[in-house]
């Protein structure tokens, strides 16, 4: 078994609020730089960038998972990941049945580019994506399931767009498989602060929620895995083969 450094949470250009230089390449060489071994990609609302990050990260040895954040009606975010990029595609297509049909506001959003390996622009996409769904939290992960997904409840310890600080608690019998931490978590603290969480304490990762390249940082979350495929990935997941190393203080 290799214990191998992953960020399962990275937006792109084509995410509202991001920055230019998260392109598909530039990512891709920021994670080989920094010990990063498996990546997820989770613009919001889309997954079209997922092809050329996953080019890059084939060359420089990276595995890249296509993913997706979602953003349910309570204005929780939950992270979808999947097993190929055909099934996140599909998946987008049904998610955006849910979108309200506005127009991105590029002066207050900024651009959403979906971009090929080369950085070239492919096209500009026009619908906002940086809204609610009209689906519920339960809604959302059905939905997920539905497509063979894996679920993540996103940055559960930030004060805005997650499930503690919009609903007050995580509903007891919501399907899901892992909570995730924002990278400058102390657990320790935050397990003191959320008591009632202690006895999830195996169920954490830690992401960076990347939308600049400074945000792509060391790794504080490792899986054990015996290949590295998306299957090996969500197998370890799954079975709870993580370590997570705590900041320093």
């Amino acid at each position: 078994m290799t214990w191998i450094g992953v960020d399962l949470h990275i937006h792109t250009i084509l995410s509202p609020c991001g920055d230019w230089n998260m392109s598909p390449k530039k990512i891709v060489e920021k994670a080989k730089e920094i010990g990063l071994g498996i990546i997820g990609i989770t613009d919001h609302h889309m997954v079209e960038n997922f092809p050329a990050v996953s080019y890059w990260g084939e060359k420089m040895d990276i595995l890249v998972i296509p993913g997706m954040e979602i953003q349910t009606r309570e204005e929780v975010h939950v992270l979808g990941l999947f097993k190929n990029y055909s099934s996140a595609y599909e998946f987008q297509k049904e998610i955006w049945n849910h979108l309200p049909d506005k127009k991105n506001d590029e002066n207050l959003f900024g651009v959403q580019v979906v971009v090929n390996e080369k950085d070239e622009v492919e096209r500009i996409e026009e619908r906002l994506l940086l809204t609610s769904t009209n689906l519920s939290l339960e809604g959302v992960t059905k939905l997920i399931r539905k497509f063979d997904g894996f679920i993540i409840l996103a940055h559960i310890d930030k004060p805005n767009f997650s499930v503690l600080s919009n609903l007050g608690f995580i509903p007891e019998n919501l399907d899901y498989d892992l909570l995730e931490l924002s990278k400058e978590v102390k657990i320790e603290k935050f397990l003191r602060d959320n008591y009632g969480l202690i006895s999830k304490k195996n169920n954490f990762i830690i992401s960076s929620d990347a939308h600049y390249l400074d945000d792509i940082k060391k790794p504080r979350t490792f899986i054990g895995v015996e290949g590295l495929t998306i299957e090996d990935v969500f197998f370890s997941l799954k079975n709870k083969i993580i370590k997570i190393e705590e900041m320093e203080v």
